[in-house]
């Protein structure tokens, strides 16, 4: 649908930490799928799609908040698009999210966000159960979906996974982790890569950078270079600087 980000008829996930964009990449590329919107970071727009979304996160007015200074920093055309307010989870609100997607002939979905969707199992510590029933029910609704997830708490930086249970990443079959690489000392400004971390139908594509400029009532994103070697490098100091903290603690 929109290669390599979105691809069609299944579940795809965008997972990271709070804060490093990942709404706001949801709702740039979905739109560009829904407008035929031109852009210059390295995507392609396969297949024009309708999109809504399912919010477990906010109210709709912080979302149009966010639309609105995408639009207004050109980088998506004007777009309203459905949206419905959850409070359930999917698989117990399956029947009010399925008459919504064929309400506004929907063919692309995006969750906002896994945990609440997906909901837990009180008797099931490792989450397991509860990401059977998120995968069973978006069997059911047979969409192509966009799932914003966020990362686990692991301490080495260098191995980022989605938070939850593993399953979240077995079931997936296109998983992208959104790295924040670098952020202006007045926070105007973020670079973020972009890095598949689970392909099953495809090669892994090189990291795709983007930049982020801010203002209180704009978003303008940019396209940037940021190679493998570039992140690991980052990744490298990340885990030595860590462990320097641990060390110093121990010895204080």
């Amino acid at each position: 649908m929109v290669r390599p980000l979105i691809m069609q008829n299944v579940p795809n996930i965008i997972f990271g930490d709070k804060g490093v964009n990942k709404t706001t990449t949801a709702l740039f590329v979905a739109t560009l799928a829904a407008t035929g919107g031109q852009t210059d970071i390295d995507i392609t727009i396969e297949t024009q799609a309708s999109y809504g979304i399912l919010d477990w996160e906010v109210e709709s007015g912080l979302t149009e908040y966010t639309l609105a200074r995408l639009i207004k920093g050109e980088a998506i055309p004007f777009h309203r698009p459905p949206y419905l307010r959850c409070h359930q989870t999917l698989a117990d609100d399956i029947e009010r999210i399925a008459d919504f997607i064929q309400q506004f002939k929907l063919n692309l979905i995006i969750i906002d966000s896994l945990g609440a969707a997906a909901g837990s199992d009180r008797f099931d510590t490792a989450g397991k159960a509860a990401a059977l029933r998120y995968f069973e029910a978006l069997r059911q609704l047979n969409i192509t979906s966009l799932t914003i997830a966020q990362n686990a708490k692991n301490e080495d930086s260098s191995s980022k996974s989605i938070y939850g249970s593993v399953y979240y990443s077995y079931y997936a079959r296109n998983v992208w982790e959104l790295r924040k690489v670098s952020e202006s000392s007045n926070g105007s400004s973020m670079q973020c890569a972009l890095v598949q971390r689970m392909g099953n139908y495809s090669r892994i594509p090189d990291p795709i950078g983007m930049v982020f400029d801010y203002t209180d009532t704009s978003i303008a994103i940019s396209p940037i270079e940021i190679s493998m070697d570039k992140l690991r490098d980052r990744i490298t100091d990340e885990v030595a600087i860590l462990s320097f903290l641990r060390e110093s603690g121990k010895q204080s």
